[in-house]
């Protein structure tokens, strides 16, 4: 992945020497987000998952070139995500093999994230209205706010304890609390129709959310997004 991370960076950097700016677009849209997580311990996956959410997105467009269509695109994405668990509890087995119910545990956790893309893009114009624009650039995270709510309900009642993912305190991620900062890569393609288009991209990380006393998290992004070009 730090390969990959270089690469994109070794291409940025050249396409933006120099950049001649002609002409230029903005885009703005909203998204539907996936970010899947494996979580690893000594080596060996301990669970997975995915968060799903929402993202609210702009981007600019520069020409680089007056030969070739090619753009630096950047800009901002503001991400809402959540993730929810629910696991049922057993105290023991009746004689007739049922297993006896004891009560629930729920883990709740919600995270906003700012997040900054640099693409190189290249469009290609089918016809008059129609465009396809693949591209591949860095993205850098700022997660600006992350909860974990962990819920028990058993015959004694319902408890809740609430933790800050960005901090090591005993009753938040107790040593392992994520980074509130990440540099990932993302590739995508997009689909221009007169004004309005439609895209999907994919993306991991180069630094991972939590790396800390031989436990780590691996994330993998997809989004598809609707916009308006102007």
């Amino acid at each position: 992945m730090k390969k990959i991370g270089i690469g994109i960076a070794a291409l940025l950097a050249g396409c933006c020497m120099p950049v001649e700016a002609i002409e230029g677009y903005n885009l703005v849209g909203v998204s539907a987000n996936q970010m899947h997580f494996n979580i690893e311990e000594d080596g060996d996956e301990t669970d997975s998952g995915s968060f799903l959410g929402f993202g609210v997105n702009y981007l600019h467009g520069f020409r680089l070139t007056g030969k070739l269509p090619l753009y630096l695109e950047t800009g901002g994405s503001m991400k809402f995500m959540f993730y929810s668990d629910h696991q049922t509890t057993y105290s023991g087995v009746t004689p007739d093999g049922d297993w006896i119910r004891s009560g629930e545990y729920r883990q709740r956790i919600q995270t906003v994230t700012l997040t900054v893309p640099v693409n190189v893009a290249y469009k290609w114009q089918i016809n008059d209205k129609w465009a396809l624009v693949p591209y591949v650039g860095l993205d850098m995270k700022a997660h600006l706010s992350g909860w974990v709510t962990d819920i028990t309900i058993d015959e004694n009642g319902e408890f809740r304890d609430v933790g800050n993912l960005f901090s090591n305190g005993e009753d938040d991620m107790d040593g392992r609390k994520w980074r509130r900062f990440q540099l990932g890569w993302n590739v995508g393609v997009r689909a221009e129709y007169r004004r309005v288009f439609a895209s999907a991209s994919y993306g991991t990380d180069l630094t991972r959310v939590m790396d800390r006393d031989g436990a780590h998290i691996d994330t993998q992004n997809i989004a598809v997004t609707f916009g308006y070009k102007f």
